[in-house]
């Protein structure tokens, strides 16, 4: 059969009914993606209370109802054993003891700014599912009803001090990274609109570790750190996202950031020290290590396709870059990139590769994708 736009396999099936109270003996439901999910308990018809005990085994995140056509990447598959009690107000629901999950989100394909907890809720009656503790460091509360066209759901997830790395494999993996998190994400699911999510953190801390040699030739151990010192708001909607302003203390100093993003235009600004050691994990597929520290005053505007950079970035200490299968270092010891109308110029920037050291100034325009185009140089060489 299929529903929501799904197939799904049914079976077994063992349902009696008794007076106004459906007997749930077993109803397996099955996906081709893989995955099951089992359900016994009790349905009161009149009542349209429910009393039941839900298994989910290995089911694939990307096939849950709201997520296949949300527009947000997600992969990963979820085990659960649930115990649901959804009746009247008087009552109480939980949804307890989920057992494992393994998921990433990998880009959040965004939206508008007012994405309010609830603000999208339909005024049909919903009904609250929790509150409950997910893994033991995530509390939920939820509303949800089965409306024509499919699922309609609101749902509160809030969490304190919880440590990315265990949840967050790649981050452990890569210079033995850490961080900490505390906030709360709001999801809204309605029939015929995206998926919507307000996130916001209340404090975010990140770091990883860099080895460095010390002046008898010894490896030193260090680690670079990222904290917010302004609590982190996003909200993504369909092709929508906006960043609200957020303050970020590093080792290099304090750096601001805001921004948003509607379907192909963009608008955003980025002000204070930027550690470039910060960007290593997005970069190891290319670069070896990369160091160095910026002062960064840029605004940005335009499309994806044809971006608009108005600032100046300068170097406030070397940066080095050390490419894969690169022997040695590439030093720029110093220089100031301008950026205005599409184009970028550079002044007294200092190249070192294996002691010799090259200086030049000038400019190019900025194609898609922000690859340079029309390069014009003064070089010379010490």
């Amino acid at each position: 059969m299929t529903a929501l736009g799904a197939p799904y396999s049914i079976g077994p099936v063992d349902v009696a009914l008794k007076g106004d109270t459906l007997e749930v003996r077993a109803l397996r439901v099955a996906q081709p993606a893989g995955g099951t999910v089992e359900v016994t308990g009790r349905v009161e018809v009149k009542q349209q209370d429910l009393d039941l005990f839900v298994v989910l085994t290995d089911v694939p995140l990307e096939s849950l109802p709201g997520v296949a056509g949300a527009g947000v990447p997600l992969s990963g598959r979820v085990s659960a054993r649930l115990k649901l009690r959804v009746g009247r107000t008087d009552r109480r629901s939980r949804a307890r003891s989920i057992s494992r999950t393994s998921s990433r989100a990998a880009s959040c394909s965004p939206r508008a700014p007012d994405v309010r907890p609830g603000a999208r809720r339909s005024a049909r009656r919903l009904r609250r599912v929790g509150p409950g503790e997910l893994f033991s460091r995530f509390h939920l509360e939820a509303e949800a009803a089965l409306v024509k066209g499919g699922p309609l759901a609101h749902a509160l997830v809030s969490f304190r001090r919880v440590a990315l790395d265990p949840l967050l494999p790649e981050l452990a993996a890569f210079g033995d990274g850490r961080g900490m998190t505390s906030g709360r994400v709001v999801l809204d699911l309605e029939p015929g609109k995206p998926l919507a999510l307000d996130v916001l953190l209340s404090e975010l801390w990140l770091s990883i570790a860099r080895s460095t040699t010390g002046e008898g030739g010894e490896t030193i151990v260090q680690r670079v750190r990222v904290e917010t010192t302004s609590p982190l708001h996003v909200t993504v909607e369909g092709d929508h996202l906006v960043l609200d302003k957020v303050t970020l203390a590093t080792d290099g100093g304090a750096l601001a950031a805001e921004g948003r993003l509607d379907g192909q235009s963009m608008s955003g600004a980025m002000s204070g020290h930027l550690d470039l050691e910060l960007l290593q994990p997005f970069l190891h597929g290319a670069l070896q290590s990369v160091s160095g520290d910026l002062k960064v005053e840029v605004k940005v505007a335009g499309t994806l396709a044809k971006p608009d950079l108005r600032g100046q970035i300068a170097i406030v200490d070397a940066v080095k870059v050390r490419p894969k299968d690169f022997p040695s270092d590439v030093t720029i010891g110093s220089g100031i990139f301008a950026l205005d109308a599409g184009g970028v110029s550079v002044e007294n920037v200092a190249v070192t590769v294996e002691g010799a050291t090259l200086h030049f100034s000038g400019g190019a325009s900025l194609g898609p994708g922000f690859a340079p185009e029309n390069l014009s140089a003064d070089l010379s060489a010490t």
